[in-house]
C-alpha cells in the first residue's frame, strides 16, 4: 500500500516530494483486476471463518524465492478490520501511467520475483514510466540484504 500511496500524493502535488523509494510495487492495471478478485475472496473468507483459519489457508502458498527463510508474517491489524481492509485494497490501483509519468524526481524501486501480488512487471512498467528510476530486483534473500545500504545512499543523497 506504500507505493500506491507515495504513486498517488506525488502525482497530485509533485513539489512536495525530492525522491521516492518504492518497495514491491503491487499489481496495477491490468494486473489489478485478477488480485481485486483475491482481496474480496479474502474479505468473504475472513467474515465466514476468521483470520486464523484464513491465515492457515495461505500457509502453505509458495513465497517468493527472495524471502524464503524469513519469519512469517501476518497482518498487522485488528482482525474486526482485516475484511475491510482487503475490500479497500481491491477497490484502489495505482495512478494511471500518464499521471505517473510526470513524476519527475529520483526514484527507487525495489522489487522481487515470483510474487503474484507484487509483480516484477508491475515494478518494471513503473521504471519505464518514471524518468529518474532505478530498478533493483531481488532473486535471493542474500539480493534483500543489500536493499537496507540502498535506502542508505537514497536517504544521504536526498537528505
Amino acid at each position: 500500500m506504500g507505493t500506491g500511496t507515495l504513486l498517488h500524493a506525488a502525482s497530485r502535488e509533485p513539489d512536495r516530494f525530492t525522491g521516492l523509494t518504492l518497495m514491491v510495487p503491487p499489481t496495477a492495471w491490468e494486473t489489478r483486476a485478477a488480485q481485486a478478485a483475491n482481496y474480496r475472496v479474502a474479505a468473504a473468507l475472513i467474515e465466514s471463518v476468521g483470520v486464523e483459519e484464513f491465515l492457515a489457508t495461505t500457509r502453505g502458498a509458495t513465497p517468493p524465492p527472495a524471502t524464503i527463510g524469513a519469519p512469517e508474517t501476518v497482518p498487522d491489524v485488528a482482525d474486526a478490520l482485516l475484511p475491510s481492509l482487503f475490500r479497500g485494497a481491491a477497490l484502489s490501483d495505482l495512478p494511471a501511467p500518464g499521471a505517473i509519468a510526470r513524476i519527475d524526481v529520483p526514484t527507487t524501486i525495489l522489487a522481487w520475483v515470483d510474487d503474484p501480488g507484487h509483480p516484477l512487471s508491475t515494478a518494471e512498467s513503473l521504471a519505464a514510466l518514471l524518468p529518474q528510476a532505478t530498478l533493483t530486483v531481488a532473486r535471493t534473500p542474500g539480493d534483500v540484504e543489500t536493499w537496507p545500504n540502498i535506502l542508505s545512499q537514497d536517504v544521504a543523497r536526498r537528505g
